[in-house]
């Protein structure tokens, strides 16, 4: 399950709004792949080639995820490779 909020933007108060629902703990799921998420984040930047502007991703996370399936070199080889930052707000109860 994931938690997606629409394609792209440059709308800072899109971006606030789909920030703060996310923050609502009866919306989230629980035990999200987030590395596979974050591989499936990179493509969809190489897929979108034409925007411009600065490339991030925000993630929620308690930073207690196993990753065996999905290593972290390769979401920081994919993440890199689209020069998209990865922006982690770890909290005790993501």
């Amino acid at each position: 399950d994931r938690v997606y909020f629409g394609g792209f933007t440059a709308d800072k108060d899109r971006v606030v709004f789909a920030l703060d629902q996310a923050l609502r703990p009866t919306d989230l799921p629980s035990g999200t792949a987030i590395n596979a998420a974050l591989v499936d984040a990179s493509e969809a930047f190489r897929e979108a080639r034409g925007l411009s502007g600065y490339r991030s991703v925000i993630i929620l996370t308690d930073n207690r995820g196993l990753n065996y399936q999905v290593p972290d070199e390769l979401v920081l080889e994919k993440l890199f490779g689209e020069d998209v930052v990865l922006n982690a707000v770890v909290t005790k109860n993501a």
